[in-house]
């Protein structure tokens, strides 16, 4: 595939690939501007854990990025050059249980189950995935190439997120068709009206709808990478980790709490609520 490819085309890539930090930094400036900064250990927030720990873990992997250029000697031992995608990664590990962790809570609230134990669930399962990960890739003696082959866990971890995705889509779109059934039964005049008034409904569908496509994004990018892993030349290709943190925007955009007044028919209220060069590709920008 990038046989095609200039080298300067490459290079465009790459450097493309590499800005993918700024947008994980707009994304929290976003959520700043709404007020949507705080957080708790509910899953309902973890999408801002998130978006919080992208930009830490990018902060990192910028800061030994400038070290490596500017201060680093040509002796450094590789352990301490690997020490610091080692601190990058572990933050990127809880980025991506708590970012799986709430697409899993999200699904269930759209299908109406209401059940926290299988975001918590999917939330260690992608750190324990990781963190396997992150034991086959790094080693801090000479000469740092890893401990063991990383394709199988890392085939693990990308297809554990996959079914993630794919859950969550199959949850969105039986919530459409259960809408566009109830939409012709009201058609018809056979329907209840729903004591929470079109208004809401519309409004949900709009944040479900932008929540689906992030789904679909995000499973395309994970097919893709599981069919890279063994081919050097495809994973060379950076561009898809970019599309995974416009992904990300779009959770954090998506993320809207809906609270409904119960003491007023049909009133709503709607406040603001709501994966680098490396010894070995990390799931979160591979």
């Amino acid at each position: 595939m990038t046989s095609f490819l200039q080298p300067s085309q490459k290079n465009w890539f790459a450097a493309t690939s590499n800005a993918m930090g700024m947008v994980s930094y707009a994304t929290v400036i976003v959520m700043l501007h709404n007020d949507n900064w705080k957080l708790d250990l509910s899953p309902k927030t973890w999408v801002r854990w998130m978006a919080y720990l992208d930009a830490v873990a990018f902060t990192i992997t910028f800061v030994k990025a400038a070290e490596s250029s500017n201060i680093s000697p040509a002796g450094t031992p590789c352990g301490v050059n690997t020490a610091w995608w080692f601190a990058a990664d572990c933050v990127f590990s809880f980025k991506d249980a708590f970012k799986y962790g709430y697409i899993t809570f999200k699904a269930c609230m759209i299908t109406g189950v209401n059940l926290k134990w299988p975001a918590y669930a999917a939330f260690a399962t992608s750190l324990l995935l990781y963190w396997l990960f992150m034991f086959a890739a790094y080693s801090f003696t000479d000469p740092c190439t890893g401990n063991i082959p990383t394709v199988y866990v890392q085939t693990v971890l990308y297809s554990f997120w996959g079914i993630v995705d794919l859950g969550a889509t199959g949850a969105i779109v039986r919530k459409f068709l259960r809408v566009t059934r109830d939409l012709k039964d009201l058609q018809a005049g056979t329907a209840i009206d729903s004591p929470n008034g079109p208004a809401l409904t519309i409004i949900k569908m709009k944040e479900e709808f932008r929540f689906l496509v992030t789904m679909l994004l995000m499973g395309v990018v994970i097919a893709i990478q599981i069919s890279s892993i063994p081919y050097a030349s495809m994973r060379s290709l950076k561009i898809w980790p970019i599309v995974f943190v416009y992904c990300q925007l779009l959770l954090v955009l998506g993320a809207q709490k809906i609270v409904v007044d119960k003491t007023t028919t049909h009133k709503t209220s709607i406040p603001h609520s709501l994966g680098r060069e490396a010894p070995t590709a990390s799931p979160s920008r591979a």
